[in-house]
């Protein structure tokens, strides 16, 4: 964890140093966008050469046909790409503000990245070993050459469609939240730090995000071992995000724009205990978020994810974004009848059921997986609500 910690924070800060040293006259705007190139590029690059040091050296090299298998995985990874400028273009044509934000900085830098496929697939194979599967067989499937076969290309094709639509989001609001940093200043001050560590902390989880999807593949070992395929588990997780997430907001939307700061001012004890209490669900979450190190992506299974906050919570994210949430908009403060305060608390209380419905489905999905179940069954077994029900007269719980 103190690793992921160093690794995400540390290449973050690296790379707004860099890019105050390289855009010293830029706007914000220019400048947030240098910022997360190149934290992101230190952060893959990091990585990338600790794999190179750590990984040893393959033992299988099995694949007869090694130009022809290149070629296959080179037009996979092409086609892949082209599917996150469409989804990302589409995207932007509604109007989300994100989307446009990548497909300027994606544009340009389009022929660079279809150049680096072929590196990319050479060096994954010195690392990983020259083998057929999924990537150079649904290659094959493009030229002709061979058949789709479900079960071999499900996996496959579902993933890329996850990073279609969640890249260009992670990484267009990157941009946005560290260009709000920016302007909110280097440094908290006493009027606004409370702002400015809500935005450090989503700059810090939409990073993870977007190192995430982009790294999910072979190279860094953290490809996409299954993505979920039910309806349900897909519906409560892309509503939570633009374009679907502006219907939701019809239903979820506050009658006032009064936060707990409009409530309580710093010369009552309780707006330090209310500090005290979002400053710390707030941590929880972007903590929850570095624990995936380069393995987040909703929607799927890379691998078990124990350390941090897992280790003592299932879904420590959702549960402390809510958290979060609530005690941020105190929807009791301000109303100006009971219809009002029904609605704000109807809002929240929908919200925090449909990640209710993402908790549940993406366990249903991850059971399938016996080091999951295992890990869901243990802290089952050692709940906080299994300690306090033991602690409890027998009588009262019989």
């Amino acid at each position: 964890m103190y690793r992921l910690l160093t690794l995400f924070l540390g290449q973050l800060i690296a790379g707004f140093v860099l890019s105050e040293a390289i855009g010293q006259d830029w706007t914000e705007n220019s400048q947030a966008r240098l910022w997360v190139l190149l934290s992101i590029s230190l952060i893959l690059g990091t990585a990338l050469v600790r794999e190179l040091i750590v990984s040893p050296k393959p033992a299988a090299q099995s694949a007869d046909v090694r130009a022809d298998r290149i070629l296959n995985k080179c037009l996979t990874l092409t086609t892949g790409w082209l599917l996150v400028l469409v989804v990302t273009s589409i995207s932007a044509s509604w109007g989300v503000a994100a989307s446009q934000v990548f497909i300027d900085d994606l544009v340009p830098l389009l022929p660079l990245l279809l150049l680096l496929i072929p590196a990319y697939i050479v060096i994954t194979e010195r690392l990983r070993g020259k083998t057929e599967d999924a990537c150079s067989s649904f290659g094959a499937v493009l030229r002709g050459k061979e058949q789709w076969n479900t079960a071999t290309h499900k996996t496959l094709i579902l993933s890329w469609i996850v990073k279609a639509f969640f890249i260009p989001l992670m990484y267009g609001n990157l941009v946005l939240a560290c260009e709000k940093l920016l302007i909110l200043g280097v440094l908290p001050q006493m009027h606004n730090w409370v702002a400015w560590f809500v935005v450090l902390g989503l700059c810090i989880d939409l990073l993870v995000g977007a190192v995430g999807y982009i790294s999910a593949g072979k190279l860094l070992r953290t490809e996409v071992i299954s993505v979920d395929d039910s309806w349900l588990g897909w519906v409560v997780c892309l509503v939570c995000y633009a374009p679907f997430f502006q219907y939701v907001k019809l239903l979820t939307e506050q009658k006032d724009e009064l936060l707990w700061t409009d409530w309580l001012s710093p010369e009552q004890p309780l707006y330090w205990i209310w500090a005290a209490l979002i400053v710390s669900a707030w941590t929880i979450h972007w903590l929850s978020f570095i624990a995936f190190g380069l393995r987040f992506s909703n929607l799927t299974y890379r691998g078990l994810i124990d350390r941090g906050p897992y280790k003592y919570c299932k879904h420590p994210s959702y549960l402390s974004k809510n958290i979060f949430w609530w005690l941020n908009t105190v929807p009791f403060y301000g109303v100006l009848s009971f219809s009002d305060f029904a609605a704000n608390i109807g809002g929240l209380s929908l919200v925090s059921l449909i990640y209710y419905l993402r908790a549940k489905t993406e366990e249903r999905h991850l059971r399938r997986f016996s080091e999951y179940a295992a890990y869901a069954r243990r802290l089952e077994n050692t709940s906080l609500w299994l300690r306090v029900r033991a602690w409890m007269p027998r009588g009262s719980h019989a």
